[in-house]
């Protein structure tokens, strides 16, 4: 057996011309004249000539479909050299009946390197050279692009891999869908995370089962995210699954499948998810809470709002944003005792919760929150006395034109405008000159 003599296929073809008759019959059939003709060929590609051997190939090529079964059969040859150019031959034709018209005319680097099956290659080089090129090209480019990633030939690190599938999105080929869902089983959790999103962005819902089966990824980040777009994709079917994760060691995992529930409408689950508002795990009772309000559960309320004594302050605040998202007003003598909370989180956020119940009764209580310590609850409690449109605290908010904290000035100037307080028109005209941007455009 000889070792392969001089140049592949690759290099000794490079810029040959595409014959148009290429892939038809010319008569005589499998037995005839041609098939006799490209026996001859194929011999000639194990000469120890060079220039036969180019000429050989050349040959065989411009015969297409006349030399298919010789050169097939030639690639179970005894001859390494005749076996490794009749394989070359081969995968030259396929590219080139692939290939969309003109993708590869004046781009004979282009076919070589798809011919070698360097399809990362191919397609990394045309984004750099990529004038003129159709979704047509793209696609056929970034399949084969695909392809060989999946035969595991020239090394490709994970980066390259989230790279080609940012460029299905970019691009928007959809028809490339079933390429990127075959990384969902990727080794890297990266290329994953990546796979999972940009079949949620291209609306890919076919993949449902498969992204669903990543809701047990070991990665919480790929959790996470099959979450969101299993909820993107209004795939309901995963209701059930979803709502497991509820339970997930993960705030953020749970936090997105409250979330993905609310989406999904799943209210049929409801009463299930409820049984976790007593579950022994804080982060748990809290996405429950918040799963039941996205859901819209307003006959859940109570059981959610025993929560409000709940010993987590986490807890407490998921519970206090639920119960207002619920609009369960009847709740709110409940909600103000949080407004003293030590927890700043809960402070504002009871404030934000009686703020969206239109609770204008304790509007007393949440000025009170105007002399707090801490600057995020003070804006916070400025801008929802302006919502609730309870004019008479207009003094008070108007001694914060001056704050130490420019945020809690601007939103200050805000609440006033809200609140239709003209009489402190000169103070906040003063601020459309402060040095910070936000606080001149609220003002």
């Amino acid at each position: 057996m000889r070792p392969v003599r001089g140049a592949g296929v690759g290099m000794l073809v490079v810029g040959l011309a595409l014959s148009p008759a290429w892939g038809q019959v010319e008569g005589g059939g499998a037995h005839g004249p041609q098939s006799g003709r490209a026996e001859d060929l194929v011999r000639r590609l194990g000469s120890s000539t060079p220039g036969e051997r180019e000429e050989a190939v050349r040959s065989l090529l411009e015969m297409g479909e006349a030399a298919r079964a010789a050169v097939e059969k030639a690639t179970k040859s005894e001859d390494l050299e005749v076996r490794t150019r009749a394989e070359e031959i081969l995968r030259r034709w396929r590219v080139r009946k692939e290939a969309p018209e003109g993708l590869l005319k004046g781009r004979g680097w282009l076919e070589d390197l798809l011919v070698r099956g360097e399809g990362y290659e191919a397609w990394r080089r045309l984004e750099e050279d990529g004038g003129g090129v159709d979704s047509a090209g793209w696609v056929f480019v970034m399949r084969e692009a695909f392809r060989s990633l999946a035969a595991g030939g020239k090394a490709v690190s994970s980066q390259d891999k989230v790279k080609l599938i940012e460029g299905v999105k970019k691009k928007g080929l959809g028809v490339l869908a079933p390429e990127i869902a075959k990384l969902l089983k990727d080794g890297d959790s990266e290329v994953r995370w990546c796979a999972v999103h940009v079949l949620g962005w291209l609306g890919a819902k076919e993949f449902g089962p498969e992204i669903a089966k990543l809701l047990k990824d070991g990665d919480s980040k790929v959790r996470w995210c099959a979450v969101n777009v299993l909820g993107w994709l209004g795939a309901k079917e995963f209701g059930p699954e979803i709502a497991k994760l509820l339970k997930d060691e993960d705030s953020e995992v749970r936090e997105r499948a409250a979330l993905a529930l609310g989406v999904l409408g799943s209210r049929d689950l409801a009463p299930w998810i409820a049984g976790f508002l007593k579950d022994g795990d804080s982060g748990v009772r809290g996405s429950a809470a918040e799963a039941l309000a996205q859901l819209g559960a307003k006959e859940f309320a109570p059981e959610i709002a025993k929560l409000l004594k709940d010993e987590d302050s986490k807890v407490r605040r998921d519970v206090v944003g639920a119960l207002g998202k619920l609009g369960a007003k009847e709740f709110a003598p409940l909600i103000v005792e949080l407004l003293k909370d030590e927890s700043v989180f809960l402070r504002w956020g009871a404030a934000e919760a009686l703020g969206k119940l239109g609770a204008k009764e304790v509007a007393p209580e949440i000025a009170k929150l105007l002399k707090d310590s801490d600057d995020e609850v003070r804006m916070h409690a400025i801008l929802i006395l302006g919502k609730l449109g309870v004019k008479e605290f207009s003094p008070d908010i108007a001694k914060l034109l001056k704050d130490g904290d420019s945020e809690v000035g601007g939103a200050a100037a805000e609440a006033l405008g809200q609140l239709g307080a003209r009489e402190f028109a000169s103070e906040i005209a003063k601020l459309l000159k402060d040095s910070d941007n936000m606080v001149r455009v609220r003002a």
